[in-house]
C-alpha cells in the first residue's frame, strides 16, 4: 500500500495509513485548515463530544471540529475558541448584548447568573438583558450593563420605581423614608406631583414625590386640608397661616354662612372664617 484511505464501513468512516494500519486516537488536518479526529477504536468522531488533554472538543454531524464560533448542541449553546476547546465561565459579545457560559460551558438561558456582586439575567434567547422586566411574575429593572438594581430608586421610561433590596420592584404600597411616606401604584410607579386615591383615601404628593403633610391644597373642585397623617381633615377646624378654616364630612373647605353644631358662622370666598362684627 503507498497512500492513505479513508474507508467507510458499517455505517462509520475509518482513516488506515500508506502501510494499511488503522489510525487511532488520530487527529486529521484537511488541507483547508478543518480537523477531523478518529477514536480510539478508529471510527472517526461524529456529533459526538471529546476530552482531551481536560479540553471540550465537538465534532459536528460531517466529522468537523467546530472552532472559532458558537454552536447549538442538543438545545445547548457552546462557544469555543480558535483551536476548538469549548469556553467555560466566560462573556461573549452578542450584537448589542452578551451571552454568558458557565462552568460546564452551557450558555446561561432564563438563569440568574451573579458576577462581581451583581445579579444578571439571561433570556430564553441566552441574551442578558436590560431595562424593565418581568420574571416569574416579578418586575426588575436592569441598568445598561445589565446589572440588576436593588435597594434604591430607579428611574425608567420617565417613571421612579422603589427597586426592592431582593431586586424585585415594589408595588402598591407605602415606602418611609428619610422621613416621608411614598407611595408606589399598581404597576410600580411612584406616585409624583399628583393627588390619588389609596385605598379610598386621597392623598396628595409633591413634585418628588414625598406624600404632603399640613397641607392645603386645592383637588378638583374643592379645597382640602391634608394633616399630619397625610389623610384629608373631616369635620374640623384648621387654623392656617394665622386664619381659621372649616372642613366638613367630606373634607372639603366650606365657604358662605353655615351651621356648625347648630351655631351659625360665616366663611367667605377664600374659606376664611369671619367673626361676626360687634
Amino acid at each position: 500500500m503507498c497512500q492513505d484511505i479513508n474507508t467507510y464501513i458499517d455505517g462509520k468512516y475509518y482513516y488506515f495509513g500508506s502501510d494499511g494500519a488503522l489510525k487511532t486516537n488520530y487527529w486529521m488536518k484537511l488541507t483547508n485548515g478543518e480537523w477531523l479526529y478518529f477514536g480510539s477504536d478508529g471510527a472517526q468522531l461524529i456529533d459526538s463530544w471529546l476530552n482531551q488533554g481536560g479540553k471540550w472538543y465537538y465534532f459536528r454531524y460531517d466529522g468537523l471540529m467546530v472552532a472559532d464560533a458558537f454552536s447549538i448542541i442538543d438545545q445547548k449553546g457552546y462557544l469555543f475558541d480558535e483551536n476548538g476547546a469549548m469556553k467555560t465561565n466566560c462573556w461573549q459579545p452578542y450584537g448589542t448584548t452578551y451571552r454568558y457560559f458557565g462552568p460546564d460551558g452551557v450558555a446561561y438561558r432564563e438563569k440568574w447568573l451573579k458576577y462581581n456582586g451583581a445579579w444578571y439575567w439571561f433570556d430564553s434567547n441566552m441574551r442578558m438583558v436590560t431595562g424593565k422586566q418581568t420574571i416569574s411574575g416579578n418586575d426588575y429593572i436592569f441598568d445598561s450593563s445589565g446589572a440588576m438594581q436593588a435597594g434604591k430608586w430607579v428611574r425608567y421610561a420617565g417613571d421612579w420605581y422603589w427597586c426592592t433590596a431582593g431586586g424585585p420592584i415594589a408595588k402598591s404600597q407605602w415606602l418611609n423614608q428619610g422621613g416621608k411616606w411614598y407611595y408606589v401604584g399598581k404597576n410600580g410607579q411612584m406616585a409624583i406631583n399628583t393627588d390619588a386615591r389609596v385605598n379610598g383615601i386621597l392623598y396628595s404628593f409633591d413634585e418628588n414625590g414625598a406624600m404632603r403633610t399640613k397641607t392645603m391644597r386645592q383637588v378638583g373642585a374643592h379645597w382640602f386640608y391634608f394633616g399630619a397623617d397625610g389623610k384629608p381633615m373631616k369635620n374640623q377646624w384648621v387654623k392656617d397661616s394665622g386664619n381659621w378654616y372649616y372642613f366638613d364630612g367630606d373634607g372639603y373647605r366650606v365657604s358662605g354662612g353655615i351651621y356648625i353644631n347648630g351655631k351659625y358662622y360665616y366663611f367667605d370666598g377664600n374659606g376664611v372664617y369671619h367673626e361676626p362684627a360687634g
